[in-house]
Formats: C-alpha cells, structure tokens, sequence
C-alpha cells in the first residue's frame, strides 16, 4: 500500500539555524559587544530546541511508534539514521507543454531491499530513477536518499551522492574504444583512489561478476549479457549503497536475463539496496520481490 504524507516544507532544517545565527550575530553588533568566537551559538541551541518540540507537539505525526511510523501508516521523513533509503514525497514531474511525467509519488525503500519498478514503456520508470540519482530535478515534491535531501543539495555535494549510487543502463554505455578493465578503471580515476588501490579493486569486482577472464577484451566482443554485467561490474567500483537498474534485461534473450537478475540477486545479498526498472513483468514472476506498478506517471499498485 502506498502512504502518502504532505510534503515535508524544511527537511534540512538548515535555512532557520542560518537566520538564527544571523539574527543572534545582528544583535551582538546593534549591542556592541564581542563575544568569543562559537559563543554566539550557546543561546541559540534551546531555542531550536524549543521549536522543534512546539512543532513536535502541533504534528499530527507525534503519535509514531518507535519504528518510526505514525500509527496512521502514513510515511515520516526519517534522517541519516534511519531504516530507509529512499523516500520520496508528493513528488511531481512535468516536462515542456504540461506533459506530465509523474503525478504525486509518495514512496518509501527500505536500506537492502530489492524492488522491481515495473510498468510499460513512458511510465515513468526512467524518469523516477533519473530523480533519485540527481540527473533531473522534480518540478515539486522532496526526496530523500539515506537521509539527505538530493532535491536542495548543493552542487559541491553532487560527487559524494553519486558515488553512493551506481546506476545501470540498458544500452550499457560503456566506451568501444577502451577494454573491460580500462573501462572500470575510469572510475576509480576520476575519484582519486591510487592506481595500486584502484587496479585491486578492478580485478576484484571483475571476479564478482565473472568476467576475470574478460578484462582485457573490448566490449564489442562481448555478448550482450556479458557487457550487461561489466555494466554493473562498473556501477559496483564505488561500493555504492544503492544501485538503480533502468531495463537491466532489455535487449537480452531469457537465458542472460535471469543470469543479470542472479547475479543482482547476490549483489543485493551483500546488503546493496536494489531498485531495477523494467516493463518486463516476466522478470518478477515469483521472485517474491516487492514490486511497485507505475501507470501514466502514477503509483496504481505497491505490492510488497
């Protein structure tokens, strides 16, 4: 069941402690006095600690039980702390000329598990997912990935949330011109980690999808799921918390499909959290996976 919750209008919290300093330092100077510096803060601390209580008390959300649901089953934005790792509020997105992409999403994913968003061809399966990792922006609503609020990050947090998340693609993406290892060395380049690091790493995340024996040849001389999974071989060098799979199995015959779906089946046995995309209701069978159905933009069913 989908539980919906009004959108939360200051998940961070950060605009009012910024005025309230700035107020605290305005009054210090019309009074002329100079305090040691961090002293200033002292004052505030009960202050926000008040409000938080008085808005606590007025909430209809006071009632939650200790995990951390009210006992009207709505959702609760949860920090950093808490059991989820997406949660996505009232969320809306509307392209040019009023299309309407996805009307009011209200979701909740819980750290290590595994969900099939599932539904055919423009219902906004893609779009969601290009929400959650920050390649589009939502016209209106919040979403929270382990805790942070990726709709008002700051563009220098942008790296540190992507390196959490790995995301798949359909069509692969990887570079013809370069060779499996070259291509997941890219990875670890672009971060910064040392070579001696970074080759280990390469060779170990080859040696999880089965592809040691691979790691020199160009992708162009690889079947179709063996360059699905060098894909997700590349989206695992960052030991994501998350990996988003938009269409894993889409060009791919049923053996290699329910080879990429195993091998996303033991990635999500490691702990990683899993959301994989597909119209391909074939997929879900009797995993036993929550799936979570998506028509003209909309939720219309959330089966756990």
């Amino acid at each position: 069941m989908v539980r919906a919750l009004p959108t939360p209008r200051d998940l961070s919290g950060t605009p009012t402690i910024r005025s309230l300093i700035g107020l605290s330092r305005a009054s210090q100077g019309r009074l002329g006095q100079r305090r040691p510096k961090g002293a200033f803060r002292a004052p505030i601390l009960p202050l926000l600690a008040s409000i938080s209580i008085a808005k606590a008390r007025k909430s209809q959300y006071a009632s939650a039980d200790a995990s951390g649901y009210p006992k009207n089953g709505e959702l609760v934005a949860r920090g950093p702390g808490s059991p989820d790792m997406i949660q996505l509020f009232h969320v809306y997105k509307t392209f040019a000329k009023e299309v309407e992409a996805l009307v009011d999403i209200n979701l909740q994913i819980e750290k290590g598990e595994f969900v099939f968003l599932v539904g055919p061809s423009g219902a906004g399966k893609t779009t969601l997912l290009r929400l959650i990792f920050h390649d589009e922006l939502p016209t209106s609503g919040q979403i929270l990935v382990n805790g942070r609020n990726v709709v008002k990050l700051p563009g220098r947090s942008l790296p540190s949330l992507r390196r959490s998340i790995g995301v798949v693609f359909q069509d692969f993406k990887l570079l013809r011109d370069r060779s499996i290892a070259d291509n997941l060395s890219l990875v670890y380049r672009v971060h910064g980690t040392p070579s001696a690091v970074g080759k280990r790493k390469v060779a170990n995340v080859l040696k999880m999808v089965g592809l040691s024996h691979k790691a020199q040849m160009m992708p162009y001389r690889l079947s179709g799921g063996e360059q699905q999974r060098a894909a997700i071989a590349r989206a695992l060098m960052s030991d994501p918390l998350l990996l988003l799979a938009d269409e894993p199995t889409g060009d791919l015959d049923a053996d290699l499909a329910a080879d990429v779906m195993r091998l996303l089946g033991e990635i999500n046995m490691r702990g990683t959290t899993i959301v994989v995309a597909t119209h391909d209701t074939s997929l879900v069978g009797d995993s036993g996976r929550r799936t979570i159905l998506l028509k003209g933009g909309r939720v219309v069913e959330d089966r756990p």
